[in-house]
């Protein structure tokens, strides 16, 4: 979900990635790590999805007045919306990283990139991250 920020999106990349490896699944026995193999298919089908169509922006009727601390749903939503801010790169890294546990080695295997490049990627993620969800003070 992560890698298209919609649950429904999300099961249709699940669904392109399982009947893709159905196809060519005689490559994926032979694969050293099937899971790698699987991982990769599903990099490549959100990579071929976000190249097709951007993802929509989120639209709210109302502007907040000033940005608070976020608990709960709140927290969620504001987790959802700042990883569909970053680039479609740094949201894989950090999916692979945080959610699947993946070593920066084997983060780097499944995108098909160097290690520094998920290195860095990651930085610029957690960054990013940092700024948006930190709550801005009241300057009054």
């Amino acid at each position: 979900m992560l890698l298209t920020g919609d649950s429904h999106t999300a099961q249709d990349l699940v669904q392109d990635t399982l009947a893709s490896l159905y196809v060519s699944w005689r490559k994926v026995e032979a694969a050293e790590d099937a899971d790698a193999y699987a991982r990769r298919a599903l990099v490549n089908a959100s990579n071929r999805r976000f190249r097709r169509r951007r993802a929509p922006e989120l639209l709210v009727s109302e502007l907040p007045e000033v940005a608070g601390p976020a608990s709960g749903i709140g927290m969620q939503a504001g987790l959802q919306a700042a990883l569909m801010d970053l680039p479609a790169g740094q949201r894989q890294v950090v999916a692979l990283r945080f959610l699947e546990d993946l070593s920066v080695e084997q983060t780097a295997a499944v995108i098909g990139c160097s290690t520094g490049t998920v290195k860095s990627q990651t930085s610029k993620a957690l960054t990013a991250l940092r700024v948006h969800l930190t709550p801005v003070e009241d300057a009054s």
